[in-house]
């Protein structure tokens, strides 16, 4: 046998071996993850999700985020969506509740901004709410569906 055969041998071998020690560790994590029973969701136990949304003068842009909340697998009794028209001039206010979402209009011209707006939503309205999750959209969000 030649030095070079015997080379390439080795190195083959060698080759051998580090994929071997690579992929059995992949392939029994692998294993593992498949083996494992995912929880399964139960809608009746699922968190009651406040969505809430400051928009200023965003008509346009109300009608698409209740078409993408409605058309979640999440329970809709489980979640609620709330607009807060924040010094608002357009007919924002009145075209969220026409499809029957909650609005709290705010105005205070010397206080603007989303910043003034939620703080005012926190420390005001949504002390004595019951809810076990707050999500904070931006008015012109869309979200995929999830499950």
């Amino acid at each position: 046998m030649r030095t070079s055969d015997v080379f390439i041998y080795v190195w083959l071998a060698f080759l051998g071996w580090a994929l071997l020690m690579y992929w059995i560790p992949v392939l029994a994590v692998d294993f593992y993850r498949r083996s494992k029973k995912r929880p399964v969701f139960d809608p009746a136990s699922a968190p009651f999700l406040l969505i809430v949304s400051s928009c200023l003068d965003g008509a346009a842009m109300i009608p698409g985020l209740v078409e993408c909340l409605l058309k979640q697998d999440y329970p809709h009794d489980k979640f609620k969506l709330l607009i807060l028209a924040d010094n608002c001039t357009d007919n924002s206010a009145a075209l969220a509740r026409s499809l029957g979402v909650e609005v709290i209009e705010r105005h205070d011209r010397e206080k603007m901004g989303k910043g003034y707006a939620l703080n005012n939503l926190l420390d005001q309205q949504l002390r004595h709410r019951p809810f076990d999750g707050l999500v904070l959209f931006d008015i012109d969000a869309r979200v995929g569906q999830f499950f």
